[in-house]
């Protein structure tokens, strides 16, 4: 899994005014992504919901997929299926070899069968250890995945949305803050932490984790690592020795050598996004999410511009070799295939797989061929989707006053307010699920969200009259205003007990803000 992601001229005043899903992005929110075309949103991490094309192949096996990796002497493809909360493992061939996680949201240690997750994104295998590390985004925690045991369980456990900011390196911190990405380099698996900002290394021996790059300004400042400013770190990779990284508010690829940041591509400030290839330092981004080293180039999965694109590290070039730009779906010639906002790119065996978020797919890109086809899973049935009274909800619950409408009421107000001065984010997983527990008195179809987040119009249908439980789900972040800038996370389900009867009004409108205690 909601992830939001918007690219865009001016990504500060932007993701004030634009909303979106994912995501998704854990985004998403977590995770998104021309601005109108862009208003929907991840993974990210960092979603939303999207309404897929009719001709996108659904076999329900994957719902906003956000990262892949590979492991070639094993062959094997790691997926984290951020809307399923679990990690699949699967082969070139499309054979499922394992599934982790029971699919149900939670944070539960346990075998592969039980252990839960919540909106997982960021994964790096560590072949030293035969063990997998998730970010486990929803649940702002770092888990580890033990082949060799089966078990799943949590290395960095504490669980509550972070508010540190470091102004040292040598700081530690107490917690996580929106974790989106991991990579491991030698002995330590470093982490990106878009709420704060920042990079934090964990020391693999001993699981002591600390800061290690990112003074805490949200800007695109190149210094040493301590006094670096980073604007929402997202993608990680490595060649063995640099460190890369996508600064996804900055739509800027920069790296870490010799404990210095530098940018390659991007420009000073939040201020500059766009599709323009050629010369690093003319170059431009939108809102880059996923980043993949590979034999001296890097691949930049380009989310908001819906292409993944080259960089020549020693020419100082980057091209696009998948995608126009256009969100859709299209196999075929690999600047004619259509994408919807990728997250994440890997290679294995001579062909690239890529994280398709918003189409639900992975993507295999052949560059002797240079064309771009799906992947399929076998032996492998659809995950079934719950109805929403089967599906556990892990959030708080809230019974709202009664509500008496007339069975002329054709919608819903829906009204979501935050604390004054506070704004949504956009880069998270933000969903909101609507039911009726009595569907022969009120029926409530799937809808779109539209582009306004907690604001919704929501269509049902009378069915009857008597007494039912209309209940809101809602799923998501929100961030506080400078200076502070913390993010906190939002889960609660809304009971609103409803008779309809004749003598009802027209009008059904449900408003809460969150400022209340």
């Amino acid at each position: 899994m909601s992830e939001e992601i918007e690219g865009h001229n001016t990504l500060r005043r932007d993701f004030i005014i634009i909303t979106t899903f994912l995501l998704i992005a854990v985004a998403y929110t977590i995770p998104t992504f021309s601005q109108r075309e862009t208003a929907k949103s991840l993974l990210n991490n960092e979603g939303v919901q999207f309404n897929l094309k009719e001709n996108v192949p659904g076999e329900g096996i994957l719902s906003y997929p956000v990262k892949i990796i590979a492991h070639s002497p094993t062959r094997r493809l790691f997926i984290s299926d951020s809307n399923h909360n679990r990690i699949i493992v699967t082969n070139p061939e499309g054979e499922i070899l394992a599934i982790i996680g029971s699919g149900e949201p939670g944070k539960r240690d346990g075998n592969f069968q039980t252990a839960t997750f919540f909106r997982p994104q960021g994964i790096a295998f560590d072949e030293k250890r035969d063990c997998l590390y998730v970010a486990d985004s929803g649940n702002l925690l770092i888990r580890k995945v033990d082949f060799k045991s089966g078990e799943v369980s949590t290395i960095f456990r504490t669980g509550k949305q972070g508010g540190f900011t470091a102004r040292r390196s040598r700081d530690i911190p107490k917690r996580l803050n929106s974790p989106l990405d991991i990579v491991i380099l030698k002995d330590y698996l470093y982490m990106t932490l878009a709420g704060s900002h920042q990079i934090w290394r964990m020391r693999l021996a001993t699981l002591e984790a600390r800061v290690f790059a990112g003074a805490g300004g949200r800007s695109l400042v190149d210094r040493t690592v301590g006094h670096a400013e980073l604007a929402r770190p997202s993608g990680l990779a490595t060649d063995g020795e640099i460190l890369y990284f996508v600064d996804s508010e900055a739509s800027a690829l920069r790296k870490i050598e010799n404990n210095k940041i530098y940018t390659i591509i991007g420009k000073e400030g939040l201020i500059e996004s766009g599709d323009v290839d050629g010369a690093c330092e003319r170059a431009l981004l939108r809102n880059p999410r996923g980043v993949f080293y590979h034999n001296g180039f890097l691949y930049i999965a380009d989310t908001f511009n819906h292409k993944i694109k080259k960089v020549d590290l020693q020419k100082r070039e980057v091209r696009t070799i998948i995608g126009t730009g256009k969100p859709g779906y299209k196999d075929g010639k690999a600047r004619e295939s259509l994408l919807n906002e990728p997250n994440d790119i890997t290679f294995l065996e001579g062909k690239f797989y890529i994280a398709d978020t918003n189409n639900h797919l992975i993507r295999i890109y052949n560059p002797v061929t240079d064309e771009v086809s799906t992947f399929t899973f076998k032996k492998a049935k659809p995950t079934p989707t719950p109805t929403p009274t089967e599906e556990p909800f892990y959030g708080k619950r809230i019974i709202l006053p009664e509500k008496k409408i007339s069975p002329n009421t054709k919608t819903l107000r829906f009204l979501l307010q935050l604390p004054e001065g506070c704004k949504w984010n956009k880069e998270a997983p933000n969903t909101i699920k609507v039911f009726s527990e009595n569907s022969n008195i009120i029926s409530i179809p799937s809808f779109a969200p539209g582009n306004k987040l907690f604001d919704y119009a929501i269509p049902i249908s009378i069915n009857g009259t008597g007494k039912t439980t209309v209940k809101i789900q809602v799923e998501a972040y929100y961030c506080e205003p400078p200076p502070q800038e913390l993010c906190h996370p939002v889960a609660i389900e809304f009971s609103v007990p409803v008779i309809v009867d004749e003598k009802g009004t027209d009008t059904f409108r449900v408003t809460y803000s969150l400022g209340n205690k």
